[in-house]
């Protein structure tokens, strides 16, 4: 299957406080610049000014921290190799899903593997940064993809933990969560109901558009 590579324009007039701009004469400029930028997954571009912001994240209206701007769009990307309505994050080369219905963690995994998927699990700062966004926009903790096997945590795809984001008080559970009140990382109660967070994660040469 040709792996096809596309943009969309997820709203407009909204513009995050906390990016930098640079000059760009057009939209397509500003996307193209990101496209080859490892860290670039996204870009807000200002028609009357022909300003670039680029960003790692993916955004919608909900986040923290947007004012009301005139003449911008948000513009993110899409690849075909991902589940339908599921967001393309660029830079990590992962689709994600953020599922609207609170289940247990048992029902979490099962959801994300009808995708294809997981449980989004998290290996830098930068990947971190996705659930931290997304608890922003929802105002709720979501279930990630991290176990106790009795002796050792483990990602789901089984390797082993080098980065964490722990809250200080990460209890004593056997399940994850990222806690929608510390913005980190805390065990949890299994059975209990949170938000799904999947991922899928694809082959880095995406290069066919």
């Amino acid at each position: 299957m040709t792996t096809t590579l596309s943009v969309a324009t997820l709203f407009h007039n909204l513009l995050p406080t906390d990016l930098d701009p640079e000059a760009s004469l057009s939209a397509a400029h500003c996307v193209n610049t990101c496209y080859y930028n490892r860290t670039c997954a996204s870009v807000f571009y200002d028609r009357s000014r022909k300003l670039c912001y680029q960003t790692d994240l993916w955004f919608d209206e909900a986040v923290a921290g947007m004012i009301k701007q005139p003449s911008v769009s948000y513009i993110t990307f899409m690849r075909s190799e991902c589940p339908e309505n599921w967001i393309y994050h660029k830079s990590t080369g992962k689709c994600f899903y953020a599922a609207n219905e609170t289940v247990t963690n048992a029902a979490a995994i099962a959801y994300c593997a009808l995708y294809g998927g997981r449980l989004f699990n998290i290996y830098s700062a930068e990947e971190d940064r996705i659930p931290y966004t997304l608890t922003l926009r929802y105002d709720d903790g979501f279930w990630i993809g991290m176990l106790w096997d009795g002796s050792n945590w483990y990602w789901h795809e089984g390797s082993e933990i080098s980065y964490t984001n722990w809250n200080d008080d990460i209890g004593t559970r056997t399940c994850v969560r990222y806690s929608k009140s510390a913005l980190k990382w805390r065990t949890s109660n299994c059975e209990v109901d949170k938000r799904t967070l999947c991922e899928v994660v694809l082959r880095a040469n995406y290069c066919s558009t």
